[in-house]
């Protein structure tokens, strides 16, 4: 790891903008990411109530990247939301990696896609016996395709 702290690099900036500035700028005009800049130290972190445990599977891996990457990863995607935004790119449906969305709204979507459905008795049955607990899946299909744009 290259040990320059946000704060180190927020100094940086607000001396030298220009240069700074430039080379960002080569590369994103070069569409090249610096191969150190992906560099990662991953630290394990205990889940919690597991803090004791040696178990692999009890950690949860944390991911500490290089500021460098990181702004420029933050560029490119501001870039690439611009773009999809000025040209209209996005459809109603689209939540993940949208300001403003979250999987909330994608969970209350479906559930009005599935409710009137399940009001009819024609999705999923939990009082039936095993074989018929399903979704009609020509239905389901039928709904589905029904989204699309």
């Amino acid at each position: 790891m290259d040990r320059i702290t946000s704060d180190i690099f927020l100094r940086t900036f607000n001396k030298f903008p220009r240069l700074v500035t430039a080379i960002y700028n080569q590369c994103l005009k070069r569409g090249s990411f610096p191969r150190r800049w992906k560099t990662a130290n991953i630290i394990p972190i205990a889940k919690p109530g597991q803090e004791n445990s040696m178990e692999p599977s009890k950690y949860r891996p944390v991911s500490l990247l290089i500021i460098g990457g990181k702004v420029l990863e933050k560029l490119l995607i501001n870039r690439i939301n611009h773009h999809m935004y000025k040209n209209e790119l996005l459809i109603d449906s689209q939540y993940g990696f949208i300001l403003q969305k979250s999987t909330t709204h994608a969970a209350m979507e479906a559930k009005k896609f599935i409710e009137p459905e399940l009001e009819k008795k024609e999705g999923c049955y939990n009082d039936q016996p095993r074989h018929q607990r399903n979704i009609q899946r020509s239905m389901v299909a039928k709904r589905l395709k029904g989204l699309e744009r």
